[in-house]
Parts: C-alpha cells; sequence; structure tokens
C-alpha cells in the first residue's frame, strides 16, 4: 500500500496542515482505519490461526443428522422416495424428534410401509397442499415457553395462522399428538392452534388429537398408549393390513482399519436436536471446586466451579446456563457388559458406523469404541421403556426369557417403582445366564438406546468478579425405591462421584464437557434500577449471580438500585447460600432486602409471603418500576404469578388492566420466569 504522503500529495499534505484543515491525531485514526478495512476486506484470514480448529469443538446437538434436503416441496419429496408417511415434528429440546424416530421405526415393522422423518424448518410450509391425498401425515409437536411453538416450528405457525379460512387443505388426513407441561399456563397451545387451524382448513383428522403432560411424568407411557390408539386407526378405520417383519439394522457396524483419536472417541456427541440456535460448540473444562452445600439435608446440594481458562472463545454473561455433559458410570458399564457377554478387548475395538437407512442419524465418532458409546453416548442408565423390552424378545434364546419380558411388560409401572429397570438390571432379570443376551445386535442397541444429552444450569456467578470461573448449583435428583435402592439422576450420579473424590477445591480436578448457552433471563442494564427476585430451591443459583455482580458494582461506583430477595426452601438446613447472602447483605445495606420462607417452620411459601410484604412488593413493581424475576419450580411460578396480579388490582386496577399490565411487563422483559418441573 503507498504510504500517506503519496496517497493524498505531499504538497496538498503539507498545505493542509498548514491551514488547520485537520489534525494529527484524525489522520492516524484514518490510517488505522482504513488499513484495518482493507485487511477485513482482501485478508480476513490473519485473524484465524487454523480454518479448521472449529471442527474439534463442534457439537452435534446443534448439526443435522443429515443435510439439509435440497427439494423443499413435502409433496415431491414423498413421491421421489416413496414414503407412504411423513412424520413431522416440532421440537424444541429433542423429545419429539426422539419419538418422530421411534414412531417411523415402528411403522416399519408393523406395518413395513416407510415413514419420512421431516424437522419442520425444512421445507416449505405452503406444499404441504401438495402432500397426495393417500399420503398420511403425522404431527408430533411440543409447546414452548409462554404457549410458542418450537423454533423449528416457528415458520409453519406463522403460515398457519396467516392463511384466510378456505378449504385449501382438504387432500390432508393427518393425526396430531401434543407435547407440554400442565405447569405451565398455555398448556400445548402450540398443538391446540395448529390442529384447530389445520380443520379450519379443510384438513381431516383420522383420530382425536392426542395431549401429553409432561408434568405428570409419563410421557413414554403416554405415546405407548397413543401409537396402540394410531396402529389401531390404521387397521380398523384405513384398512392398512399388519406386515410386521423382523429387525433389520439401520446402521452397519465394521471393524476399523485404525485406532482412532482416543479424545474424539469420548467429545459428547448427540443425535439432531431440533433447535437451530442451540450453541454448536462444546468445550473441555476443569472441575476446581465441588461441595455439598447442604451437609445437614437430607439430599445434597453441589455447588460447582470449572475452570474455563484454557478456553478464552467461551464466554458468559449474568443469567445465561450452562450445559453440562453427564457420563455413565463405571459400574453401569460392567454390567451391561456382562449382561451382554462382552470381553473388555470388544469394548475396546475401533468400529466404524454407518447408516444405511437415509434418514437415520449417526453421529458418533469414526471410529469410535463400544465402551465410548456406553460411558459418554448413550444412556444405559436410563429407564427402559415398555416398547424396548418387548422388542427385545425377537433376542431372548429361550421361551422363558421370553415369557420373563412379556411379564416384564405387563407390570411395567410397578417394576419402575421397586427396582432399577435400567437395560443391564432388566436383562439380568429376565434371565441372568452368563451371554445368554449375546445375540442382540449393537446396532439395535445404538438404534435404541437414548442418546446422552447435556442438562442446563442457571449460571451463579458474574464475570465481572470470576470471568475465567463458571460457578452452577445442582440440587441432586434421586428416588427411594420399594427395594430401598437410590436411584439417582445420570447428571447426579456424575457429580456424585466427583465429589465423592474431591470435597472442595479440586487441584487436579476432573473434567467436565460443555458450552454457555445464552438466556435473557438478565438483570437491567442500569445498575441503579430496582428488582424484586424470587425463588425456591435451587432457584436461587442466578440470583447469586445478580447479587454477585451488583455487590461488585457497587464497591467500583459506591451505589445500586434497590433489590428485595423473598426466598423458599423448606428449613434452614436447606437454604442455599445463606452466609454468602448475609455477607453481601452487611456490605450494601437496606439496599438489599431478604424475605425468607422456611415452609417446614410454619413459614409459608414464597407466595405467602409476597401477601405477606405485598405494599412494599406493590410500590416496588407499580410506583418504582422493578424488574421482577422469578426463579424455581413452575408451581411456585404460577402461584406467584396469581399473587402479583392481585396486588396491582388491589391498586385500583380491573382483572383486565391487570393482565394487560402483566402482559406489558413480559413483552419489554421486566417480568421474566425461569421456571421448571
Amino acid at each position: 500500500m503507498k504510504d500517506i504522503n503519496s496517497f493524498l500529495g505531499a504538497e496538498k499534505l503539507e498545505i493542509a496542515f498548514s491551514r488547520g484543515y485537520f489534525h494529527w491525531d484524525e489522520i492516524v485514526a484514518a490510517v488505522v482505519f482504513l488499513i484495518a478495512l482493507a485487511v477485513l476486506l482482501f485478508d480476513s484470514s490473519l485473524f484465524i490461526n487454523d480454518p479448521f480448529e472449529h471442527v474439534l469443538f463442534e457439537c452435534p446437538q446443534g448439526e443435522k443428522p443429515t443435510q439439509k434436503p435440497t427439494q423443499s416441496n413435502i409433496g415431491k419429496v414423498l413421491e421421489e422416495q416413496a414414503k407412504d408417511f411423513v412424520i413431522f415434528y416440532g421440537s424444541q429440546s429433542g423429545r419429539a424428534y426422539e419419538l418422530a424416530q421411534r414412531l417411523s421405526r415402528d411403522i416399519s415393522r408393523s406395518f413395513s410401509k416407510a415413514a419420512l422423518v421431516a424437522d419442520l424448518s425444512d421445507y416449505d410450509c405452503a406444499s404441504v397442499v401438495d402432500i397426495p391425498r393417500q399420503k398420511l401425515v403425522i404431527f408430533i409437536l411440543s409447546t414452548y415457553g409462554e404457549g410458542d411453538p418450537p423454533d423449528n416450528a416457528s415458520r409453519l405457525a406463522e403460515w398457519i395462522q396467516g392463511l384466510p379460512k378456505k378449504p385449501i387443505l382438504q387432500n390432508l388426513h393427518f393425526t396430531m399428538l401434543g407435547l407440554g407441561n400442565s405447569n405451565y399456563k398455555f398448556y400445548n397451545r402450540f398443538a391446540l392452534q395448529t390442529s384447530e387451524k389445520l380443520q379450519v382448513l379443510g384438513a381431516t383428522p383420522i383420530m382425536a388429537l392426542e395431549l401429553v403432560d409432561d408434568a405428570e411424568g409419563n410421557t413414554q407411557d403416554s405415546f405407548v398408549m397413543w401409537k396402540k390408539k394410531l396402529f389401531e386407526t390404521f387397521v380398523q378405520n384405513l384398512g392398512i393390513t399388519e406386515c410386521p417383519r423382523p429387525y433389520e439394522p439401520l446402521i452397519s457396524i465394521t471393524p476399523s482399519d485404525s485406532d482412532g483419536d482416543q479424545t474424539q472417541m469420548y467429545r459428547p456427541v448427540g443425535p439432531h436436536q431440533a433447535s437451530k440456535t442451540a450453541d454448536s460448540v462444546v468445550y473441555p473444562a476443569i472441575v476446581s471446586h465441588i461441595q455439598n452445600i447442604t451437609p445437614n439435608a437430607p439430599r445434597e446440594t453441589l455447588h460447582v466451579d470449572i475452570d474455563i481458562s484454557n478456553e478464552p472463545k467461551l464466554k458468559y454473561a449474568v443469567g445465561d446456563h450452562i450445559a453440562i455433559w453427564p457420563e455413565n458410570s463405571t459400574s453401569e458399564m460392567q454390567e451391561l457388559l456382562e449382561a451382554l457377554g462382552l470381553s473388555e478387548a470388544d469394548m475396546h475395538r475401533p468400529k466404524v458406523i454407518d447408516r444405511i437407512d437415509p434418514d437415520t442419524p449417526v453421529p458418533w465418532p469414526r471410529p469410535v469404541t463400544l465402551h465410548a458409546l456406553f460411558e459418554r453416548h448413550l444412556d444405559i442408565a436410563a429407564l427402559v421403556s415398555r416398547d424396548l423390552i418387548l422388542d427385545l424378545k425377537q433376542f431372548a434364546k429361550t421361551p422363558s426369557s421370553q415369557e420373563a419380558l412379556d411379564g416384564l411388560a405387563r407390570n411395567y409401572k410397578n417394576l419402575c417403582l421397586t427396582q432399577r429397570t435400567t437395560l443391564a438390571s432388566l436383562l439380568r432379570l429376565a434371565n441372568p445366564e452368563a451371554s445368554a443376551w449375546a445375540d442382540i445386535p449393537h446396532s439395535f442397541l445404538l438404534e435404541n438406546l437414548t442418546p446422552i444429552k447435556p442438562r442446563y444450569y442457571s449460571i451463579s456467578s458474574s464475570p465481572a468478579v470470576s470471568p475465567r470461573t463458571i460457578s452452577f448449583t445442582v440440587a441432586v435428583k434421586d428416588i427411594d425405591l420399594a427395594s430401598g435402592e437410590r436411584l439417582l439422576g445420570l447428571m447426579s450420579n456424575t457429580l456424585l462421584r466427583m465429589h465423592q473424590a474431591h470435597d472442595g477445591p479440586c487441584p487436579r480436578g476432573p473434567r467436565l464437557w460443555c458450552n454457555v448457552r445464552k438466556s435473557k433471563f438478565k438483570p437491567p442494564v442500569s445498575p441503579m434500577q430496582p428488582i424484586v427476585m424470587v425463588a425456591n430451591g435451587s432457584g436461587i443459583s442466578p440470583f447469586i449471580g445478580f447479587l454477585r455482580h451488583r455487590l461488585r458494582t457497587f464497591q467500583l461506583k459506591g451505589d445500586v438500585g434497590k433489590m428485595l430477595l423473598i426466598y423458599g426452601c423448606q428449613n434452614e438446613q436447606m437454604h442455599l447460600y445463606k452466609s454468602e447472602i448475609e455477607k453481601i447483605q452487611d456490605v450494601l445495606g437496606d439496599r438489599l432486602q431478604v424475605v425468607l420462607a422456611y415452609s417446614r417452620k410454619g413459614g409459608g411459601y414464597v407466595q405467602d409471603q409476597i401477601r405477606a410484604h405485598g405494599l412494599d412488593v406493590a410500590e416496588l413493581i407499580c410506583s418504582e418500576k422493578a424488574n421482577m424475576y422469578i426463579c424455581g419450580s413452575t408451581v411456585m411460578a404460577r402461584e406467584v404469578r396469581t399473587r402479583l396480579l392481585e396486588l396491582v388490582q388491589g391498586r385500583g386496577s380491573s382483572k383486565q388492566q391487570s393482565q394487560e399490565f402483566e402482559a406489558a411487563q413480559m413483552r419489554t422483559k421486566r417480568w421474566q420466569f425461569d421456571a421448571w418441573g
């Protein structure tokens, strides 16, 4: 590049300076800008160390199992691929996708019919009108958040609601399964609205809309019952003949010529998850501290710090979520190894897995070992479904084993309440003899075992205080079975094993795989904005991050806005971060007010404390325009919402006006909810 003198001309430059048209600082700024612009336009690779570095950290949770279809007209795709059914799924967490895959396999095995599992975002919604009359359409739709469609179904929602009331879908015959949670205000709203609108547009349902309530904890059973009714409808009403066929693998497993990369084999991956906005980067992080912060309580609550110093690209903000991948225990793997008649050598032989069926995802590393699959990729500790129990009958070596599986399936509900029903324990119950189940194809296991998914936790740290340490809180989930055995969740089991090895600081801590999911659940930009925080149990976790952030701001600037924390738990032993909150109170003084609700000591619940402190809360949210944050169980959040509307009405508003006020607060993000369960 020419120098600045030749660019402007030396004479003109001298005249310009002499007349004071511009100054040296302006010239320097201009030069820096021009150089930066030239680099960005012509050689942006200067900023990239390795153009393929990202491949090392990509997480298939954000990837498609196959390439996006080149043909966006679903009617033409069904004809070209000779499919008899299309199963559209709308999924945020991946549950609807998994059920769609299961339904496709079961249709193939029971009727010898081909079904296309279709991501709603991959196809032109308007092409639904081109689906031939003889093709059956099945929708499995989840409802997300406040009655919203999942991300991959948003275009369908927009298209279908924007259509005039004309019978343009007279050729469409469909059925629908809705996935929702009745603890939320708008239970299964997306499925309800979509089903109603399809019928207004002339589509014909072959059976009534079925709604599954995850709050009851029996989604799998509800799916099986719905599928049974669906298959009966196929036979009795549609004249589809049952034509069962034996198991045919959808994937091939062959020995690998190379040993492969051990690190890559054990990187957590999983099948396609529907959300296209999910972070696709996964990072290794070191657990630097893990501690049970409720040592005198009947159930553990773990505080975990992870060190991200070695991952400069991994950044977080107050209120974000951390995604953590669990792993199976050595004892669970050993039990399954013995049930399947595998040796240690079998477990560590590298394999190459390829798809036979083009619609079947193969997300695992190439090559990969069974040991890596069973430890990091497949949830072998999950409860086995009733469907899978019956599917296993075809591989039983003896009639008595088949009869045992039939009995376990018939007694399924009681079985789940009384003892562990993992794959290994179930096989042992049906036939404990060595190698009794050696004939189960490994492809069958890979196709039917649930993939390990990340668990999401609210971050309780602040980058203003600890930019390279992320903290989170985990309430251990467990069930006491009638057998006396304690059944732990997979993530709880993973972290408890780490805690048993490292209680407190971990000089050479174990490694967890993680990423950060951005959240809208954030404190206001202005530190002077008043806020009200309501939480129960481990829902206090993000508010610890809020308080740490404001404490740091106070230390730097000398003042912060008013804060009210209303926190509920069973008793003082279950009070999380009690001493830290008290220390923050000592520093902030009357800027932080804390109201406690110990339910086991007659203190009621947080919603009762909101009513008891109604004047203060109403003054904050109505007069002082405070931001309101609610985090914890959905039952608590629903009750708190009711109390808040009562407070607004108590200041002279009608019921409708209070609801409009709430809607405005939600729309402007002044009121935010982060609820679960």
